[in-house]
């Protein structure tokens, strides 16, 4: 089985519970909204994106991913690569 291929839907998927953007850590898809905080699991490379089956992430571990991805660690937002 293949995997999967984030980027190549990385502009038509989005939070299913709040719309927000998401990120993949490879095995999971990270919701960026800050105030549900909720991890898709990517099951044989099908990314499950049934709300009742995603995982609240702690905080801490949130912004921390957050912090790796180049977002900001409380609003989820990208940060802006030009700020000096």
């Amino acid at each position: 089985m293949s995997e999967f291929n984030f980027a190549a839907v990385q502009e038509l998927i989005q939070c299913p519970a709040s719309g927000a953007a998401l990120l993949t850590t490879g095995d999971a898809l990270i919701s960026t909204d800050p105030e549900q905080r909720l991890r898709y699991a990517i099951v044989n490379g099908i990314p499950n994106l049934i709300v009742e089956d995603a995982e609240s992430m702690p905080l801490a571990d949130w912004q921390d991913f957050m912090r790796q991805s180049h977002r900001d660690p409380e609003s989820g937002q990208l940060l802006d690569s030009n700020a000096s």
